[in-house]
């Protein structure tokens, strides 16, 4: 299928469905490796053919929500401790942001289709980087869709500028400064 996607695409609207909940149950163990990777930009390059069901697009979604951060950690060749790859976690944020595009701004089930809660919580509970939901909320605005539902506007811009109290490092406030623009557009 990755080979010749063209030849394949007439028959998108019987694949995308299946490969999208294979591709979000458990079968890897690396849950974003480049093979699911390159199938999610085949499933993407047939959009205009097709779009996956609104279960199917949440899911997805919300399995970029649990392992967009995690998947760019790599263990080294020595076996040693997990190397952050600054590449891998741009390119997960990447495909993040063309799923949104594609599946979901726009869209009249939008505000169903986005897990608000999830994406809150990963500004409260974001480690390591500390800029992971940050970053998912830029996304989301780059996309055109809010990271959280009307009401809460205030709420998440809180959440957002409260990173400058616990961290005020350059890296942080470069982030912070990108999502506050982001959603003053």
């Amino acid at each position: 299928m990755l080979n010749c996607p063209e030849a394949i695409k007439r028959f998108s609207k019987d694949f995308v469905n299946p490969i999208l909940e294979f591709i979000t149950e458990d079968h890897f163990t690396h849950k974003l490796n480049y093979f699911v990777k390159d199938v999610l930009v085949m499933l993407l390059a047939w959009s205009s053919a097709v779009k996956p069901s609104n279960a199917n697009v949440k899911k997805i979604i919300q399995f970029f929500i649990q392992h967009g951060e995690n998947e760019a950690y790599v263990v080294s060749e020595e076996g040693e401790n997990p190397v952050f790859r600054k590449d891998i976690f741009t390119h997960n944020l990447d495909l993040f942001e063309t799923v949104i595009k594609h599946w979901v701004a726009g869209s009249e089930d939008e505000n169903s289709l986005i897990p608000y809660d999830a994406i809150m919580d990963t500004l409260k509970s974001s480690n390591g980087l500390k800029t992971f939901g940050l970053k998912l909320c830029t996304r989301l605005l780059d996309a055109g869709v809010l990271p959280c539902v009307q009401n809460q506007l205030k709420t998440l811009m809180e959440n957002v500028t409260g990173f400058l109290k616990m961290s005020p490092t350059k890296a942080i406030c470069t982030v912070v400064a990108e999502a506050c623009g982001a959603m003053l557009r």
